[in-house]
């Protein structure tokens, strides 16, 4: 087995450069939807990212990347506290995640008249204190398709 893994409820305990089985997380991150309707009031879409500590120790120091695509716009944010997200650089930072324990961030973002296509937005887990066991599940992705992009059609002179 790899660097850390676990097979049934056995962690083979591979550590790197000396790391203790004290100094190892495993974290898992995922992306979703929670409000996506669109109108001509309401032009929000609201994305939920969570990250999930599954153990075996605490993580602490996380940091987390979600920079919103274009053509979206940055609106509004909710975290809990001590939780932090900052809007120009698009990191939000977890000061400590217990076994077991998930933080949300909730983002809303204001969706211009003219966007159109597919949009993808992404989080991704970029670093914490601990060696993370499984960096399989360390990004995730949510879309959602906006109206059709048209191109103009070329004018025909008579």
């Amino acid at each position: 087995v790899n660097g850390g893994q676990t097979s049934g409820q056995n962690n083979f305990g591979v550590y790197l450069d000396g790391q203790t089985s004290s100094e190892v997380s495993n974290l898992s991150i995922k992306k979703s939807l929670i409000d996506s309707s669109l109108s001509i009031l309401d032009r929000n879409i609201s994305w939920q990212i969570q990250v999930t500590n599954t153990g075996p120790n605490v993580a602490t120091n996380i940091t987390v990347s979600d920079i919103i695509p274009a053509p979206l716009i940055y609106y509004i944010h909710l975290v809990n506290n001590p939780n932090t997200y900052n809007t120009n650089t698009g990191v939000w930072g977890i000061p400590s995640l217990g076994v077991g324990q998930t933080a949300t961030l909730i983002l809303v973002t204001k969706v211009p008249n003219s966007a159109c296509g597919l949009v993808t937005n992404t989080a991704t887990i970029l670093s914490l204190n601990q060696l993370n066991s499984n960096q399989s599940n360390n990004s995730s992705s949510a879309a959602i398709q906006l109206k059709k992009c048209f191109t103009s059609a070329p004018v025909i002179k008579k």
